[in-house]
């Protein structure tokens, strides 16, 4: 059986993100063990649409931190904040 980090590897090669987009994702990914990546490996199996949303809010948030731009990181968490809203009201 393959691990789960295996598992995420095989679902973002298939996404239509950038190569290097892909590898920003596995570094994230590579530093969480294997039992605390089963809700993104079942995430990113059930819809694939989250492995880009993932991957764009990993981006801004990078982003934020080497601009050391505290507005952004303050965004940032504020849209993610009404994205769990949203999905607790489904």
């Amino acid at each position: 059986m393959d691990s789960n980090l295996q598992h995420i590897q095989s679902l973002i090669a298939q996404s239509d993100l950038r190569k290097e987009d892909r590898d920003n994702l596995m570094v994230l990914y590579a530093q969480a063990g294997d039992d605390d990546l089963t809700p993104v490996a079942e995430l990113f199996a059930e819809d694939s649409s989250w492995i880009r949303k993932i991957s764009e809010n990993f981006k801004a948030k990078q982003a934020a931190v080497a601009g050391q731009d505290k507005v952004a990181w303050a965004e940032i968490l504020k849209g993610e904040e009404i994205l769990l809203q949203d999905l607790k009201d489904e």
